[in-house]
């Protein structure tokens, strides 16, 4: 799951969420791109 704000999300390998994608998905991580710059980013779990 991912939270922005008060909302939640269930967070799928290839879904948008907003301006981002999910790109993978790990036990370790969740990797997104932020769509309208096309910059990667890594989020540690």
């Amino acid at each position: 799951f991912l939270q922005k704000g008060d909302e939640s999300y269930t967070a799928m390998e290839g879904e948008r969420v907003g301006d981002y994608r999910i790109d993978k998905i790990t036990e370790n991580e969740i990797r997104f791109t932020y769509l309208p710059m096309k910059t990667k980013f890594t989020l540690p779990l």
